[in-house]
């Protein structure tokens, strides 16, 4: 009984969809955007209220729509990095993972109870 239900858990896999990686998109999203606060990176808000995260033919992104966001992030000739995306993806790993996880352990479920 325990194989069966293994392997109606191995093929409920089958039917995940981006929502796992989309669960951890938004929590990758969430911390950038703190640390966007946390690093004086506000003047208007523009590039703070411009992070969103979408599901995509491949899985998930999270980006950041303003136009200038890449001369914060990267810095320039003038102006030190703030690398606000990276380092809420390196300091939040653990997280984001977990995330992942469990929107896929309740899509595998569901798959399994059908």
């Amino acid at each position: 009984m325990a194989n069966r239900k293994w392997l109606d858990a191995m093929n409920a896999i089958k039917h995940i969809s981006n929502k796992p990686l989309l669960a951890g998109a938004f929590v990758l999203q969430r911390y950038s955007m703190e640390n966007v606060r946390e690093m004086d990176a506000v003047d208007t808000g523009f590039m703070l209220n411009s992070h969103f995260s979408k599901e995509e033919s491949y899985g998930a992104s999270t980006n950041v729509g303003a136009e200038y966001a890449h001369y914060v992030h990267f810095g320039t000739s003038k102006m030190p990095a703030r690398r606000f995306l990276t380092v809420a993806g390196d300091e939040h790993q653990n997280e984001i993972v977990q995330a992942i996880e469990k929107q896929a352990a309740r899509e595998i479920a569901q798959a399994a109870r059908k």
